[in-house]
C-alpha cells in the first residue's frame, strides 16, 4: 500500500525524517518492507495518536527475534485459530500460523501490545502484520500501511486494543503523530 493514504489520514511531521541508509541498515539485520522503510523515510520513528509506536531500525536491530511473545505465539499456532480472539483473517489458520514461524517485532503500544512481522519468505514485501495483545490478533497480510491505514480509517476492527482507543486518543487531545 503507498504510504499516501497515510498521509491523509496522519499528515507526517513538517520537519523531515531523519536520513536512514537502508543500505547500511539491512546489511546488518537483513531486508525490512519496502512499506516499513518508506513509513521510517516520511514520518521517522515514533508515536502514532499518543499509543502506536512504530519502532526505528536501531530498535529492531536490537530486539531481533527474541522476545517473549513469540512463544506465546508459538503456543497459540499449536491451539489452533479457535484458541484466541482474531481480525483481519478470513482464515483463522493464517492469522496463527505455525509453531515453526519467525517473528521480527517492529513496534507496540502501551498496553501489552507488540506488532510483528511474521517472516515467511525471502522477500520481506510478503511478510504478513500480526499485532498482538495476549489473547487477541489483529491480522493484516498487506503489511505495516496497509494496517495503519485501515486501523486508523476505521476499516479495521481491532481486537487487540481497546474498543475505543482511538477516539479516546483523541478526545484526549493525543497528537496524530510525535516523533520519539
Amino acid at each position: 500500500m503507498d504510504i499516501t493514504q497515510l498521509t491523509r489520514l496522519v499528515p507526517p511531521p513538517i520537519e523531515p525524517a531523519e536520513i536512514v541508509r537502508w543500505d547500511e541498515v539491512e546489511a546488518r539485520i537483513g531486508k525490512l518492507p519496502d512499506d516499513y522503510k518508506e513509513l521510517i523515510s516520511t514520518y521517522g520513528p515514533g508515536t502514532f495518536w499518543g499509543d502506536l509506536t512504530v519502532n526505528g531500525p536501531e530498535w529492531i536491530e536490537e530486539s531481533g527475534t527474541q522476545h517473549d511473545l513469540v512463544e506465546i505465539l508459538h503456543r497459540i499456532a499449536n491451539r489452533g485459530p479457535e484458541s484466541v480472539n482474531l481480525s483481519g483473517a478470513p482464515d483463522g489458520r493464517a492469522a496463527v500460523g505455525t509453531e515453526s514461524d519467525q517473528y521480527l517485532s517492529w513496534g507496540g503500544a502501551s498496553g501489552t501490545q507488540t506488532g510483528f512481522w511474521r517472516v515467511t519468505d525471502a522477500d520481506p514485501n510478503k511478510w504478513p502484520v500480526v499485532f498482538t495483545e495476549l489473547s487477541a490478533i489483529d491480522y493484516e497480510p498487506a503489511g505495516l500501511v496497509a494496517y495503519l491505514v485501515s486501523l486508523f480509517g476505521g476499516a479495521f476492527d481491532s481486537v487487540a486494543l481497546p474498543e475505543d482507543w482511538l477516539e479516546d486518543s483523541r478526545d484526549l487531545g493525543a497528537p496524530p503523530f510525535e516523533r520519539g
